[in-house]
Formats: structure tokens, sequence, C-alpha cells
């Protein structure tokens, strides 16, 4: 007894328990031989602290630290308990009717809050008389929330098994109204006003009760206990505001080797750290000399349900610890969805085990001290794809190894489209905690040639949002890794990706995204937005400098046949045309938006630059949409609108193209540089096609084509012009007299792949004849079936210029005399002077050497071209 305070002190080698004795101030209570020690009838006591020593030479530990004590004598064997106060180091509260039972002493109706938890069962103490005496209890908790006390109170969890037992507490304390007066005017001057003092529990009573529960560090119910109530009226009895610290800091009591027991532990919601929520846990412990046997307990996470056993030796400090847990048929994405790191996963395994061993003072040293083992066999991830297809991914083993001053380890081999797949989870080495929040993670893929880094804080364990990582990809080609996850991919490579990545539940990022391949750059920022309908992917890229070998849509320099070989610009158009198409119809693309807005200062080939590239385009419901795509060349800027579609068998195409006075010499040159091509060239198309892949195009193309074609050096080369091919093999057949090529003049209408030439619809211009070719082009068969007519420019008295026939594939055509053209031409020899005679009086029939009439500018749109093909023209005027 120090003053007005008491220090009660058990002693472990008491030999008889059942000995009481208390001294009050002023009252000596009398000590009987066994039962309970005989108390006034109603008694209270204020600020008891009860501690506990394990040893004489060892420092005692604080238990109980309480506010009020108040006991009830209802019978001779029989007690009312009430206390409030610390238990140690979070508010607690314990009301229990006490029971001497002749063989030991009994809490029943035992209820009781510690911090924001509430207790309920019964306690027995037997063997009161023996050295070691046997404790027995069954209790039941609704909801127990191992995290830090300041967040509990935050969130005020205030199940609804508390807020009953909270009112029952309150209707057992019968406060007629002028309790209620005394209450409302002791929480008005504690500064919680309610409103007025009217011996009714309103609504404003209620708000300042449960702020002063608060202030106390209770569950804010609003509803008054016994304790609460004492605490309340007792002017004397502050708030309590230090801090408290978690249920994972508090010290684990040790050297109770004195005390046997046996008790059954139900917990239906326990909430540990990171809101990860266990139910129906369940316990069946043995406490034998100090020590935790191998004690049966269960729990459900999720749609999985975990049995293990637990053991614990308290006899000394540390703790020590052994756990061990397994299920069967777990349902991994049901696990991760309720830890909270991912939706939407449909994985599954057939085995869990997890061991730890563990030392410790407190639950956090036990998990920082702790050694796990856990292993999963026979997993399965299905991944979803369009149109009900899945794809699989295997995994055979996956193990997590983690010792104290380690890294925790998670290592997995897995198949994915029949591919090897290796994951590797690493944190840095654990220090204090079992995983420290501020410390780094790193995931480690190796697959298709390709390396996957993705480095992090381990805050995204702990519902972070968005959850933020670094990303680095790095690998041989990009496609190969498209063919592991079975999207097509560009042939990109070799090619390094970095940037930070952002995950949330409606969206993905990647920025501050840099992109390296060989000579190109990209930067710039991509999202995948997850929220809509249909996923929608945007890419906003920009580029010092993009090389076309780098894209894949010219070989690099080893990959040509020779040194000379160079790449041809069918071999350009083939390449794209192939991309795109199996990018196109692919389920993957199909069931994406995506939106890019790319520009490059400089786009590159063979090491020589082109000029700027801008492009944006968009995919909708499978549609894409080229509105901008332009390279500025030097000579004459290329522009290009796209329009294609994927319908039933196939695909609708339209497609603008424009360009001024290009110099296709030079782009022949950067292809092959040995090449001796020269030439000028300025189109204008506008064509649509319904096709069955995209290769085809131009077999079923219909619409308008204008162009202009100046060569200066005839050679197919390495643009691979089947029209420079024929215009070589022609000219000497319409033009012996070695005069100049002007130029190739056309203005032709697709219907389906065919152009059915009219007079003067395509000219071939020199400086001494035009011809003017008649007849058809089939694009879808590539065969020709022409005749060429050929008219002088100077006015000759005899003018034998014999009309050509062209027939044959575009890879191999026979030109000849037309049919009939010999004759016509001996017909003519009579006519000759007068022919010549009225040249002279009629010159604006003869066409000027230079061919300056058709070769300055584009031929204007044919009559029937709107009639003939379809073509949109997307912008471009005929």
């Amino acid at each position: 007894v120090r003053g007005d305070q008491i220090e009660l002190w058990l002693a472990k080698d008491a030999s008889n328990l059942s000995n009481w004795q208390f001294q009050l101030p002023g009252d000596a209570i009398a000590t009987p031989t066994a039962g309970l020690p005989v108390m006034p009838d109603d008694l209270s006591l204020r600020h008891v602290s009860v501690h506990y020593q394990a040893a004489e030479d060892t420092a005692s530990t604080q238990l109980l630290q309480l506010t009020e004590i108040h006991a009830k004598t209802v019978s001779t064997t029989a007690v009312q308990l009430t206390m409030i106060g610390q238990c140690p180091q979070v508010p607690c509260e314990l009301s229990a009717d006490l029971q001497d039972t002749g063989a030991g002493l009994t809490l029943s109706k035992l209820e009781a809050i510690l911090g924001t938890t509430t207790i309920s069962g019964e306690l027995s103490v037997n063997n009161l008389g023996s050295a070691v005496p046997q404790l027995t209890g069954s209790l039941h908790v609704p909801t127990l929330a191992l995290m830090n006390p300041d967040r509990a109170r935050a969130e005020a969890i205030i199940p609804q098994e508390t807020l009953q037992q909270a009112r029952q507490a309150e209707a057992r304390l019968g406060l007629d109204k002028e309790r209620i007066r005394q209450a409302q005017a002791a929480l008005t001057r504690r500064g919680f006003d309610t409103r007025g003092v009217d011996g009714i529990f309103g609504k404003n009573t209620r708000h300042a009760i449960q702020a002063f529960q608060k202030s106390l560090q209770y569950p804010p119910s609003g509803y008054l206990t016994a304790g609460q109530l004492a605490a309340l009226l007792d002017e004397s009895t502050p708030s309590i505001t230090a801090h408290t610290s978690s249920l994972l800091d508090q010290t684990l009591p040790t050297g109770l080797e004195w005390l046997n027991a046996d008790f059954d532990l139900v917990i239906d919601r326990l909430i540990l750290p990171n809101d990860i929520e266990i139910s129906a846990f369940h316990c069946k412990a043995q406490l034998r000399d100090g020590q935790l046997d191998l004690s049966s307990l269960r729990g459900e996470l999720g749609n999985n349900r975990f049995d293990g056993g637990l053991a614990l030796d308290l006899r000394a400090q540390p703790a020590r610890a052994r756990l061990n847990l397994s299920t069967q048929h777990v349902d991994l994405g049901a696990l991760l969805r309720d830890l909270r790191l991912a939706k939407g996963i449909d994985l599954s395994g057939e085995a869990f085990k997890a061991e730890v061993a563990a030392q410790g003072t407190t639950l956090l040293e036990l998990l920082a001290g702790s050694s796990i083992d856990a292993t999963l066999t026979d997993a399965r991830w299905m991944l979803n794809q369009a149109e009900g297809k899945t794809n699989v991914l295997k995994l055979a083993r996956s193990q997590l190894q983690s010792l104290p001053g380690q890294p925790v380890m998670i290592t997995s081999e897995v198949q994915l489209n029949g591919q090897p797949l290796s994951l590797v989870l690493q944190s840095e080495p654990r220090a204090d905690r079992f995983i420290n929040p501020n410390g780094r993670l790193q995931l480690h893929a190796k697959a298709a040639a390709a390396e996957l880094v993705l480095s992090s804080t381990a805050s995204l364990l702990f519902n972070q949002s968005p959850l933020s990582a670094q990303l680095q990809l790095s690998g041989d080609r990009l496609d190969r890794l498209g063919s592991l996850l079975a999207v097509p991919l560009p042939p990109l490579g070799p090619y390094t990706l970095a940037g930070t990545l952002r995950i949330s539940e409606s969206d993905y990022q990647l920025q501050d995204l840099e992109l390296d391949m060989g000579a190109s750059d990209l930067r710039g920022r991509l999202s995948l937005a997850l929220d809509r309908k249909t996923p929608h992917l945007e890419l906003e890229l920009n580029s010092d400098q993009l090389q076309l070998e780098d894209i894949g849509l010219a070989p690099r320099p080893g990959q040509a046949s020779s040194a000379q070989a160079g790449v041809s610009a069918s071999d350009l158009i083939d390449r794209s045309q192939h991309i795109l198409g199996q990018w196109l119809l692919s389920d993957a693309v199909r069931h994406l938006n995506v939106r890019l807005d790319l520009a490059t200062r400089r786009l590159l080939l063979a090491g020589s630059e082109l000029g700027p590239l801008a492009i944006s385009a968009t995919l909708q419901n499978g549609r894409l949409t080229l509105q901008r795509g332009r390279i500025g060349l030097a000579d004459g800027p290329l522009s290009l609108q796209l329009d294609l579609q994927p319908q039933a068998g196939g695909l609708k195409t339209e497609l603008s193209a424009f360009v001024d006075h290009l110099d296709y010499g030079k782009i022949a040159r950067l292809l092959q540089p040995r090449t001796t091509m020269r030439g000028w060239l300025s189109l204008a198309a506008s064509l649509s096609s319904q096709t069955a892949v995209i290769d085809t195009f131009s077999g079923h193309a219909s619409g308008p084509v204008r162009f202009i074609l100046k060569p200066q050096v005839l050679e197919a080369g390495p643009l691979a012009l089947w029209e420079l091919n024929l215009l070589g093999l022609l000219l000497p057949r319409l033009d012996d007299s070695g005069s100049k090529i002007n130029c190739i003049a056309g203005r032709l209408v697709f219907d389906n792949g065919i152009v059915k030439l009219s007079p003067g619809d395509l000219l071939i211009d020199t400086t001494k004849v035009r011809a003017s070719a008649e007849g058809e082009i089939d694009f879808k068969n590539r065969r020709l079936d022409l005749t060429l007519v050929p008219k002088v420019k100077a006015p000759r008295a005899f003018d034998l210029a014999a009309a050509v026939k062209v027939s044959g594939s575009f890879d191999e055509f026979a030109a000849n005399l037309a049919p009939g053209s010999l004759i016509k031409t001996l017909v003519s020899l009579p006519l000759g002077l007068n022919r010549l005679w009225l040249r002279f009086f009629d010159w604006q029939d003869i066409p000027p050497a230079d061919g300056s009439d058709i070769c300055s500018q584009l031929p204007p749109s044919a009559p029937s071209e709107a009639q003939a093909g379809g073509g949109s023209n997307l912008g471009f005027r005929n």
C-alpha cells in the first residue's frame, strides 16, 4: 500500500494460491483458509496496478493498470466484478461473475473489451491448492484487428456484435433519468456537448458519448458500460491520450511453467495488417509447463480453407514458435483478391504447404525472426482471350524461402504457350521486420530471349494505390516475345524499354517511356484503360530518329542476299502489308481500342535521312484509321490516309495517298547505293478494296489513281517496278530515233483490281513520240493486255510508227507489232504528203517536244471515275 494506490504481486513460487491477503487503507480484510476473501458487499478501488515477475532476478512486467475496480458481493461464493483501465498498453474493460466453485474460481458471463476488440466466454482456474493450477477457457472474439490502433480508431471498427454487447451492457445498468442527467452533465463538463441535460439518451448525447469514448481510446459505440460510466462520473479520471502500440508490439509472457491451460478460441474475423481478413479461425490449444504443444488450428481466407498446427515455447525469452499450414485445391485468384494484390485472376493450385519457425519477445519480432519455407505445386493460370479462348500458364512448382537477415525469395518455373518462363521475386535483406514497406522489391522474368525487371518498394504489397514500379525490358526481338504472349508484336529489336509503371484498378500507365532499338529511339507515355467495355490503349511517342530497319520494314545490311541486292520497294510494301495484316486480324487486337500519335524528327533508311514523320491513327472496334500519315521528304512530302475495317470474310480498306515531285532515285540509292535509277514521281490515289487478306489489296482495289512518272535513267533496280521494265522494253519499239523520254502520265480507274484503258488514259511521252495505251491491266491475276499507238510530234511526210501489242504476266511479258498495224502503215504512205501539208496549218495538234502539256501537273480526273470505283478520296481532291 502506497498512499491511495495498491500494488498486487503474484509470486510464482506460491505453494497455495488460495491464501489471499489484501491490505486496504484503514481497513483489514480477513483471509479465510480457502475460497474468496471476506470483502465488503460493495467494494470500489481506484488506481490499482498488477505486476508479474517471472523470477526474483528479473524485472517485473506490469500486466494491468486499472483506473477502477468494482466488486459487488452476490453471495459468499459469488461476486460481480467490473474493471476498467489499461491492459497493459491498450484500453480494457471487463465484466464477469466471479464464483468460488470449491475446486477453484470461475469467471462466467465474461465480457471484455481490449482496445477495439470484444471478447466473451468463460474462464476457470482449478487446483488452486496445487503448485501447478489448471486454467481452462472457451473464448469467442467477433473481430480481432492486429493493426496499429491509431488506424483502428480512425476506421472506427465497430462490429455489429460489439454494438449489441454495448447496448446490452448499458441496459443492465438500469439507468433512470436522474442518472442519465448526471452522465450528461459530466459529459458537458468534460467538453462533450450533449445540447442539453434532459435525462434522455438522444442523438446528441450519443455523439457526445462517442467522443468521450474516443478520448479514452475505446470503440465509439455511443453506449456506456459500467466502467465507462464510473470513469465519466469520476472527475479525477483523465482522458487517456498517450500513444499505444499495436498487439504486434506487445511483449510475450514467459516463465509460465507454473500454469497448465486448455482453451478453445474462436475468432469470427481476424484482420491482419494490410487488411488481410481470415474468417472462421479456430484454435484448440494446450499449455503444459510453459509450452504450447502443437495445437490444431484452421481458418478461411477467401475461398480457401487452411489447416495446420501451432507450437509455442514461453518458458524463457526469446519465445519460440513453430507453425505449419496446408491446403488442397487452393484458389490463388481469390487469395490474391482477398490480399488486395490483384483482381480477376483465374489461378488455382493443387497443393500448398508452409512451415514457419520463429523466435522473439513480441509478435513482431516473431515475424522478423522467422524462417519460412512454402511451396505451391501444380498450379494453372487461365489467361482469357477473345471469343472465349484461353491460354494456360502452367506452374509446376513455386517456392518461397526466407531466413532472418536474408532476402525473401520466390522462385517459379512456368510454361506459357509451350515456352519456358522463369520468375524470381526478391526483397531486400530482412531487418527488424518481415517485409520493410520502404524496402525494395524486384521481379525478374526471363523468356523468349527477353528479360524483364520490375523494381518497386514493398509498399505495393500493402494496398498502396496506385501501385508503382520501375520497369526495364530488354531482348533480341519483340516478335519473339509476342509468340510467348500469343499477341502479334512488330519485329523490333534488339530493344530496351524502360519507364515507370503505375497500376490501379482502372488502368495501367507506363510513364517516362524510353524505347531504344538499334539506331532508333522513342520517348513518351503509354496508358491502358480497363474500366471500359473494350480496353483502350493510348500511345503518345516522340522520336529524334527512327530507322526503318529497326522496325522490320527493311532488312539490315547483313541480311541482304548479296552486297548489291539491297531491298526493293515491293519488299517494303510486302513487309508492311504482312505485319499490318497479321496484327490487325489477331484476336487480341480485335478486342482492343487504340490511339497512336507518333512524331519523329528524322526517318532513316540505310542510315540516310528521308525526312520528318508524323502519324496519327486510331483502332476502334477493330477498325484502323490513319487520319494522318506524313513523311516530309525534301523533294516533296508524302501524305497517306488509311481506313481499314475487318468484315466477314476479310478486310475493307480505303486508302488515299498524295506525293508531289518525289525524287524516287534518292530512295532507290538508299535501298541500293550502286543503282543508277533516277527519276521523279507525282501521285494522287483514292482507292477502296474488299479483300480476304491485306496482301491482295491491289487485286481488289477500286477507285482513281493519277500519276506522272519522269524517269531519267531506266532501271527497275531496287524499286522493282514492272512498269519501268515495261517502259524499257517498249521505248525502242515506239521510238528508235534516240529521243529522250519525258514522262509517263496516267489517269487510271481501278474496278475490283482491273483497269480498262481508253485512249488518253495512259500516255508515254518522248521528245519525238507520244504513245497512248488501250486495253486492260489485271492486278488481281497480275496480267496485262495492252496496245500502244504511237504518234509522232514533228511534221513528217512519212510517219511509219506502228502500234505495239504487249501481253503476258507482270513478271514475264512480250511486245510485238499489233495485228494489222503493218498494213495500216503501208496504207498511210500515199497519204503522207497530204498529212504533212495539213500539219503545217494545224500546229496545235502537235504535242510539245518536252511534253509540258501532260508532264508538268497531274492529269485531271476522268468524268467516269465517280461511278467507277467508289473510292472515298478521304480528303484529297481529284
